[in-house]
Order: C-alpha cells, then structure tokens, then sequence
C-alpha cells in the first residue's frame, strides 16, 4: 500500500514539472539500426521536434520565451564514436568543461541511471550535455540553457538542488530505449487514463 502511494506521489511530482513525452519518429521501413525513445522533457518544452536536426539529434524547442532552457536535443545510435559527434554539434567552450558521472536508482524502475555528463558554457548560454549508454545503445540528451552559473545535476551529498535541476534530474530518469520505451509509454498512457477518469 506504501508502495503504490509512493508512486503515485511520483507519478504527480512528474505531472507537475514534466511534459508528457516527446513524440520520437516511428522507425521506417527497412531502417537499420534504429533505436526507439521515450522520454519526457521539462514543462515548457515542445513535444514535437524542430523540422531542422542539428546533425543527427531532434531539436525540441521550449514552448514560451520564459524559462530558462532553451531548448533540448535529442538523439540515439548504436554507433561507438556517437558521443564524439554530439560533441562536435556544440559550439566552443569558453573555459573548461565540468565532467561527472552519476550512477542513479531510479525510483520504482529495477534500473540505474548511468550517463555521462559534461557542462559547459559558449558565449552567451550553458550547455548540458548527457550521454547515456545502455548495452550498444547511446542516447544524448542535450540542455541547451540561458547562461546558468553552478548546473551541477545529481551531486554528491547533501547539496538542495534548484527547480531546475530537479526538472532536468526528473526528465532524465524519464529515460528509456527499445522494449524499456515501449514498456514506459504503455504505463505512462495506462496512469494518464486512470488520472483522466478521476
């Protein structure tokens, strides 16, 4: 009974700092090597991608002029060097990177969150940029920010983190490829109904 209220509790915190999920592309006939997504992306942010890629990654834009992510960059493959590309899609940096490497439970799924992260800033915004790697798949999700000073996602220790942060860490643990994204988006429209009915 704890159980299901605690995930019910989970589901609300979701709800109210989460979009539903992106609407990721149907794999097409004879496509090799396609990997699905299911992932749900800070409130303010666009289901739908740009009709531009930046190289191999979907363009989610944010949905208002507030807020400040400006928008999300999205992409997965099965190739080896796809973290080098993702970094190659991103402009200079101006002074050195942040790199981390959380491990992270996520809450009620038999599965950590394990990605690399590396945090930098251009000119004139922050970029977050987190790869994740499960068996031979790699998904980058990218946050592209308005200049944000100390984005540190899932620290070390006791540290209180910003609505930011928390809305960014909560949409990564969205996270999930092939049959976990199916699986996902099943239980995701399953409690959407059940809420909906209330």
């Amino acid at each position: 009974m704890a159980t299901a209220q605690a995930q019910v509790r989970r589901f609300e915190d979701e709800n109210k700092n989460l979009e539903d999920p992106i609407k990721w592309p149907e794999k097409k006939e004879n496509e090799k090597n396609y990997v699905d997504v299911f992932f749900r992306p800070p409130r303010g942010i666009s289901l739908a991608p740009n009709a531009n890629k930046n190289g191999s990654l979907y363009v989610f834009p944010r949905t208002a002029a507030s807020g400040p992510i400006l928008e999300i960059w999205v992409g997965a493959s099965t190739q080896g060097k796809f973290a080098d590309e993702v970094a190659k899609l991103c402009p200079p940096a101006v002074g050195p990177p942040v790199l981390s490497h959380p491990s992270v439970p996520i809450p009620f799924r038999d599965e950590v969150l394990s990605c690399d992260i590396t945090t930098f800033d251009d000119a004139a915004s922050t970029y977050v940029i987190c790869i994740y790697k499960k068996e031979n798949v790699h998904v980058a999700v990218v946050f592209h920010l308005e200049k944000t000073n100390g984005v540190v996602l899932f620290p070390q220790g006791e540290t209180k983190a910003s609505e930011l942060v928390t809305k960014m860490e909560l949409s990564l643990e969205s996270l999930g490829v092939d049959a976990d994204a199916a699986k996902l988006r099943r239980a995701f429209n399953t409690r959407s109904q059940k809420a909906r009915a209330k």
